[in-house]
């Protein structure tokens, strides 16, 4: 099936699907979301699993600490916190009364095998790179309010690991069932997980904040961006998270429809295995970056909806963000690439998903690579299907990451051993630095450190970063408790409510 046909498709499937079966009106109201199908029927409620169903595990859980609008740490599940004098030892109070959806108390006995569960091996998470640092075998609990954890080495910045979007609080003894019951804390409970239908999450009327200002949320797959797109302007949904600025045009000057942009980390990258030829070449691989016009990136791929990156991805305003030189130089690629065994020029295969931004930055990279005499050949698979059989088993491909604190980042997508390590990179000078400024307890040494592991990357690392972009949602203006400048991770989905019409 052509991508045209495949899009036609998918537009009268979402249409028929959300037109059969009316949603029972309610005071509250009920939200219309879509998911993106992203690990093709492999979701799994288990909130830090590799295959996590988003969004669904931003409203059935919470974290212990969570972010506000300036990327302060705020409490979440944890009420206050302190470390000890080497940073090894963090101490976390709990907020009472607090209850999972099965009615259990949640306290700190919950939160060791929450980490435990995270940690242990036969999960396979993705979060358990980032806190390795952990020693499972030594939490204590002087009370049922209070968990002591204890650090193998020192991390004077520990609290922003447990803001990742996939370390939230599951019960005790749950980790068997937990994927398909999604008991948590958060203000909506699970009522249906389908899949290939529509879930449903339900208010928790028991909810220990506010309670919750929507009655239902529906989240049915709808696996395209565009189709999702469509769908909203449509009525048949209320919110779509990501759109691209090209998409943001189609609301413009709509009065029933919020069009929110916010400055984050996320990005797209172009993956290189540095493991396999050509591009376990040092050579290859600067000449690969050598080639990008990031300015130029920027406006034909998002309309000036972006920041500049460096081939590393601590975003612009992290604070340990490292600023390095922009500009594209053909003549030293050309050189590099004949130095390399290549002097007639070099042929490689892309692979991106049929997501616009990346085929976008596919197809701009594919230009400003053919003036180094670097053939680019551009491979498209339906997102359903891509991040399951693509990532990670191709060469050369595209990749798209939420943004994430330094620590958490490069240790996540750059670490040796780590899961997400989509270049395979592996280099003991790159940890030991990530070690070393873990346990730095001066910030413009920590910080030097950190500069010196984002350099190491960008110069020899597989990853091709041209810029961070601005996020851009939009939903209908009937939707109110979304603040701007909150990303979809931190929003409190108990204030979101949905006013008629």
């Amino acid at each position: 099936m052509t991508f045209s046909r495949c899009f036609l498709a998918m537009v009268a499937g979402i249409f028929i699907l959300f037109a059969g079966g009316g949603v029972t009106a309610s005071e509250r109201g009920t939200l219309q979301m879509a998911h993106f199908c992203e690990w093709n029927g492999q979701e799994t409620l288990d909130p830090t699993s590799s295959t996590r169903f988003f969004p669904s595990i931003l409203m059935l859980y919470e974290r212990l600490l969570r972010l506000d609008r300036e990327n302060r740490i705020v409490p979440g599940l944890a009420l206050s916190w302190e470390s000890d004098a080497a940073s090894r030892e963090f101490t976390f109070r709990l907020r009472d009364g607090v209850r999972f959806h099965n009615g259990k108390p949640f306290g700190s006995e919950d939160v060791i095998y929450t980490f435990q569960h995270i940690l242990d091996p036969k999960t396979e998470s993705p979060a358990a790179s980032v806190l390795e640092i952990i020693d499972a075998d030594a939490f204590e609990t002087p009370d049922d309010l209070t968990v002591v954890f204890h650090l193998k080495k020192p991390h004077a910045d520990f609290p922003l690991l447990l803001v990742h979007y996939m370390v939230r609080m599951i019960p005790k003894g749950s980790a068997d069932t937990i994927g398909s019951t999604g008991i948590g804390t958060g203000p909506f409970r699970l009522g249906t997980f389908d899949l290939k239908g529509t879930s449903v999450l339900a208010a928790n009327e028991d909810y220990w904040g506010k309670p919750p200002g929507l009655a239902q949320i529906r989240i049915t797959g709808v696996c395209d961006q565009n189709t999702q797109v469509y769908a909203l302007l449509d009525g048949q949904i209320d919110y779509v998270n990501q759109i691209s600025s090209v998409q943001a045009e189609l609301f413009k000057d709509n009065k029933g429809f919020t069009v929110q942009e916010l400055l984050t980390g996320t990005w797209y990258g172009l993956m290189m295995n540095i493991t396999q030829p050509p591009f376990a070449d040092l050579r290859i691989r600067q000449a690969m970056k050598l080639v990008v016009n990031r300015h130029k990136m920027i406006d034909l791929v998002t309309r000036g909806h972006g920041s500049l990156a460096y081939d590393h991805p601590v975003w612009t305003l992290d604070p340990y963000h490292l600023k390095l030189g922009s500009a594209p130089d053909i003549p030293k690629a050309r050189s590099l690439i004949a130095e390399a065994g290549y002097p007639e020029g070099l042929d490689v295969r892309l692979d991106v998903a049929d997501d616009p931004y990346m085929v976008l930055i596919a197809v701009a990279y594919k230009a400003m690579a053919a003036g180094a005499g670097i053939r680019v050949k551009i491979r498209l698979t339906p997102s359903q299907t891509y991040w399951t059989d693509v990532v990670m088993n191709v060469p050369f491909f595209g990749s798209h990451w939420g943004e994430r604190f330094a620590d958490q980042i490069l240790g996540e997508a750059f670490r040796t051993g780590a899961k997400w390590n989509e270049t395979f990179w592996k280099n003991p000078v790159f940890d030991k630095l990530l070690d070393n400024a873990r346990k730095e307890g001066n910030l413009e040494k920590r910080q030097e450190l950190y500069h010196e592991a984002q350099r190491l990357l960008a110069e020899k690392g597989g990853a091709i970063i041209p810029f961070f972009e601005k996020e851009i949602r939009a939903f209908s203006a009937n939707v109110q408790g979304i603040p701007p400048g909150v990303k979809e991770r931190d929003i409190d989905w108990g204030l979101v409510f949905k006013t008629t019409p």
